[in-house]
């Protein structure tokens, strides 16, 4: 009966000392991801590229010009196109007089802008480590900052690089962050075209394929995972 109070006894300490640790781990994950976050309305163009290429996730809160003109570069398309994109606005809706489109706003109390958030993924067993980019609304008022969950992101896909992506990438909209589902293959060639992306409330799905599938590299499904970007 000693015996087994002592053991007890020793387990509770050994949670309480665990515990702690196991907690402060998890904070210090969240804080980090928090602070990955950056405000980039105000930075030049050089500033935000230097962002970009420092291999490092982020989440970069940008005009919806500086929006456009990412989504422009990356999808190899004009600014005018870019906007002709944009979730939930027309191109008349969004231009005023210069050609410039305002900060987009969903109430009289609240202004709106874009998060570009930049994820590494990993392939099990292969080097080659894929680069996700999500831009969704964001918008802000009376002290608080929240994602527009109601409105597809204006990018969801991988970062053309050395590799193709040919499949799906689900992204569910929260207050604070996404969860997000990459389920296709990578290959070596070929051309993607992005066929289309569905959905209605908070999810919403990007398909893409590829022209040709001879070349072959590696298949991922990363199941539901939880992207931080306002750290809550």
């Amino acid at each position: 009966m000693k015996k087994t109070l002592v053991t007890v006894l020793s387990f509770i300490v050994s949670l309480s000392v665990l515990m702690p640790n196991v907690y402060a781990a998890e904070k210090d994950k969240s804080q980090k991801e928090k602070d990955n976050y950056i405000d980039g309305k105000n930075l030049s163009k050089d500033e935000l590229k230097k962002i970009r290429e420092s291999n490092q996730n982020y989440s970069i809160e940008l005009t919806t010009q500086q929006a456009a003109e990412r989504v422009a570069e990356i999808n190899g398309i004009t600014v005018e196109e870019a906007y002709q994109e944009m979730p939930g606005n027309s191109v008349n809706d969004t231009k005023n007089v210069s050609g410039i489109a305002p900060l987009a706003t969903t109430a009289t109390s609240s202004t709106c802008g874009w998060v570009e958030t930049r994820t590494t993924l990993t392939i099990p067993n292969k080097s080659y480590k894929p680069t996700l980019i999500v831009i969704p609304e964001v918008c802000y008022g009376g002290g608080a900052k929240w994602i527009t969950t109601t409105k597809k992101p204006w990018l969801q896909e991988m970062m053309a690089d050395t590799k193709r992506y040919s499949g799906t990438i689900k992204v569910e909209l929260y207050s604070g962050s996404f969860v997000y589902l990459v389920n296709g293959s990578f290959y070596n060639s070929g051309a993607v075209t992005h066929s289309g992306t569905t959905g209605a409330t908070t999810v919403f799905t990007a398909t893409y394929t590829i022209s040709s599938t001879s070349d072959f590299y590696a298949s991922l499904y990363t199941g539901r995972l939880k992207r931080d970007v306002l750290g809550y």
